[in-house]
């Protein structure tokens, strides 16, 4: 852990997860915590290692693509994708403050970014 919340040591990521036992509270009727493991891992690496994993297990071509920056921020990148795609706009976030962690549903607009290098057409 660093400083004040728990970061992923590799990549900074705000986004960690930790596992832990909870107990069904009859008194209460919700879930109440009851022990917490001491390790904890970065998010978006274990939603990255399924993605590989289903991937791997199936006949999905598997790419591997650099990732290009085609924008200032992946904000405007997002917007652009939402006018292009207005099925998208739903999905859209709003620009977080400086001290907020990035939108946790960015990572839909990454892929399609990706998707799109992928396919090698990133301007369609």
């Amino acid at each position: 852990m660093v400083g004040a919340y728990p970061v992923c040591a590799s990549c900074s990521s705000k986004n960690v997860v930790r596992d832990a036992w909870a107990k069904w509270s009859r008194l209460s009727s919700e879930w109440v915590l009851k022990s917490m493991f001491d390790e904890f891992a970065c998010d978006t690496k274990a939603i990255i290692r399924t993605i590989e994993d289903v991937a791997k297990n199936t006949s999905a071509g598997i790419y591997v693509v650099d990732r290009k920056q085609m924008f200032k921020n992946n904000i405007d990148e997002a917007r652009q994708f939402a006018e292009q795609y207005p099925e998208l706009k739903a999905w859209l976030p709003s620009r977080p403050k400086l001290w907020e962690s990035e939108p946790r549903n960015i990572i839909y607009f990454e892929a399609l970014a990706l998707a799109k290098q992928a396919l090698g057409n990133s301007n369609d």
